[in-house]
């Protein structure tokens, strides 16, 4: 029997919240959450964890749906704000 590994949960964590992140950051914000667990646990997984990869890829899957949420929050509330910022242009057409 050879050694066993350490165990990697942290960084398959944080790869697989960072996916889920990524996937949902377009359903309104919704995977900002996740993608902020990636970003966490993928630095743990890094400082703690011998697997890189997967705590490397939770962190960039992370920080991407992080952005993309964000981004899409912004774009949803300048949408929302589009009507009220043409008001003033509509009624001083109508006099």
């Amino acid at each position: 029997m050879g050694a066993q590994k350490p165990p990697t949960i942290l960084s398959l964590l944080a790869m697989i919240f960072g996916i889920v992140g990524v996937v949902l950051s377009c359903c309104y914000g919704a995977g900002f959450l996740f993608s902020v667990a990636g970003i966490v646990l993928g630095h743990l997984g890094l400082k703690r964890e011998s697997a890189r990869g997967m705590a490397l890829a939770g962190t960039i899957t992370g920080y991407v749906g992080a952005g993309a949420s964000i981004i899409f929050w912004i774009l949803l509330f300048a949408l929302a704000l589009s009507p009220l910022l043409a008001l003033p242009f509509i009624a001083s057409s109508g006099s």
